[in-house]
C-alpha cells in the first residue's frame, strides 16, 4: 500500500475552508532531491564564479607582469644596440689613431660576426629574451676583442714614445742655419768641402740642449771640432754638438731630451760662436735637419719607417 502524507492549509481570515492536498511519499522525495541538486548546483556555480574571478584576476595581473617584463626586454634591447653602437666607434677610433701612428689594421683583434641564433615561436617574450642574449653575447666578445686590441696599441705606443723620445727631434739650439748639411766652400780654409751637420750661430754661453734621450760617449776636445760632446742614442744614432765653451755632462751619463748638456762657444775650427750640430747613423753623418721639429707622428712616418 502506497504511503501518502495529507498536507492542510489553513486561511488566517474566518469564513475560507481549509486547503487539503495528498501528496505520496516519492513526490515528495523527488522535491527534496531536487531541492538537494538545485542547492548542489547553486553552491558549484558560486564556487565557480568565484574561482573563475581570481583566475580572471591573476590572468589580468600575469597580463600586467609581461607587460612590463616585455618593457624591460625592449628596454635592455636598446641599450645593447646603443652599446653595440658605441662599440663599433671605439673601433673606428682605434682603426683611426692605428692609421695616424702607421700601424697595422685592428681587424686581427676583432672575431668573426657572431651568428644570431633563430627562435621559431609567437611569444614575444621568449623572442626577445633571444634577442637580448644575442646582444649580450656580442658585446662580451666585442669588448674582450676590443680590449686586446687597445692592449695592444697601448703596448705599441708605450714602445713608440720611448723610441721617439731617443730620437733626435728638437733643436739643440733655436736660431737660424748659417751653413747646411752637404759640399760648401769652407769659409777659413777657403775649399770646397763636406759639411757634415747644421751650424747654427748664437752668443757665447748659449744654452744648448740634448735633442733626444741617451748616454754621453764622448766629452772632450776634438781637434778641428773644439771642444765636442757625443751622445749615444738607439738604434745606431748619435748627436755630435761642437765647438763648445763649456760641458755640463760627463761620459758615462745618461741625458733626457731637452737636457741642458752645454753651452755654446768658438772652440776649434771656427769663425765665431756658434754650434756645429751633426747627426750620425751607423756611424755616418745624416742630414739633420730631417730630424729638426720632429712630432712621435712625423718621426714614425718619416724616421722610425726608414730605420
Amino acid at each position: 500500500m502506497k504511503r501518502k502524507y495529507t498536507f492542510l492549509i489553513i486561511p488566517h481570515k474566518s469564513g475560507k475552508m481549509p486547503i487539503e492536498f495528498n501528496l505520496q511519499k516519492w513526490v515528495i522525495s523527488s522535491i527534496g532531491v531536487t531541492l538537494v541538486v538545485f542547492l548542489l548546483v547553486l553552491a558549484g556555480s558560486v564556487i565557480y564564479s568565484a574561482r573563475m574571478a581570481d583566475i580572471s584576476v591573476k590572468y589580468s595581473q600575469m597580463e600586467s607582469t609581461n607587460k612590463k617584463v616585455q618593457g624591460k626586454i625592449d628596454e635592455y634591447t636598446l641599450k645593447t644596440e646603443e652599446l653595440k653602437t658605441v662599440i663599433g666607434s671605439l673601433r673606428d677610433k682605434d682603426q683611426e689613431l692605428r692609421k695616424l701612428l702607421g700601424l697595422r689594421p685592428n681587424n686581427i683583434y676583432f672575431p668573426v660576426d657572431l651568428k644570431k641564433k633563430t627562435l621559431k615561436s609567437d611569444d614575444p617574450l621568449k623572442v626577445g629574451l633571444n634577442d637580448v642574449k644575442y646582444n649580450l653575447k656580442y658585446l662580451e666578445a666585442y669588448a674582450k676583442s676590443q680590449k686586446r686590441s687597445y692592449d695592444n696599441l697601448y703596448a705599441t705606443i708605450v714602445t713608440l714614445k720611448r723610441d721617439f723620445d731617443r730620437t733626435p727631434s728638437i733643436w739643440p739650439l733655436y736660431g737660424a742655419i748659417a751653413a747646411g748639411f752637404g759640399y760648401r766652400m769652407h769659409p777659413i780654409l777657403g775649399i770646397v768641402q763636406f759639411h757634415s751637420g747644421i751650424d747654427i750661430p748664437a752668443w757665447i754661453g748659449a744654452p744648448i740642449r740634448a735633442s733626444a734621450t741617451g748616454t754621453v760617449i764622448a766629452a772632450a776636445w776634438d781637434g778641428n771640432y773644439g771642444n765636442t760632446t757625443i751622445i749615444e742614442h738607439h738604434n745606431g744614432i748619435r748627436t755630435v754638438y761642437a765647438h763648445l765653451s763649456k760641458f755640463l755632462v760627463k761620459p758615462g751619463q745618461e741625458v733626457k731630451k731637452g737636457q741642458l748638456i752645454a753651452l755654446t762657444g768658438s772652440t776649434g775650427l771656427s769663425t765665431g760662436p756658434h754650434l756645429h750640430y751633426e747627426v750620425r747613423y751607423g756611424n755616418k753623418p745624416v742630414n739633420p735637419s730631417n730630424y729638426l721639429n720632429l712630432d712621435i707622428f712625423s718621426y714614425n712616418r718619416n724616421i722610425r719607417g726608414a730605420m
